[in-house]
């Protein structure tokens, strides 16, 4: 198990519109061995629509992932 708290300079991005993108909080491994991508958000930033935006952007991006080779029985 771990985690990793990601910085700009990670490059570690995710494009929510074709120019737009964010950089996740965090990324870990769980007890599991399941991955996870962690982004931190306050009651009120929940369902601000930009926030939605790029949680669409990660969850399309996870699924491209599982599908690529390098990803096989990750999770």
């Amino acid at each position: 198990m771990w985690w990793h708290r990601l910085h700009i300079q990670d490059q570690a991005f995710i494009y929510y519109t074709p120019r737009d993108k964010y950089y996740p909080d965090f990324v870990t491994l769980d007890s599991d061995g399941v991955h996870w991508i962690i982004e931190g958000k306050d009651e009120r930033g929940r369902l601000n629509d930009t926030v939605q935006a790029k949680r669409k952007a990660a969850e399309a991006l996870v699924r491209k992932l599982v599908a690529h080779p390098d990803y096989v029985g990750k999770t």
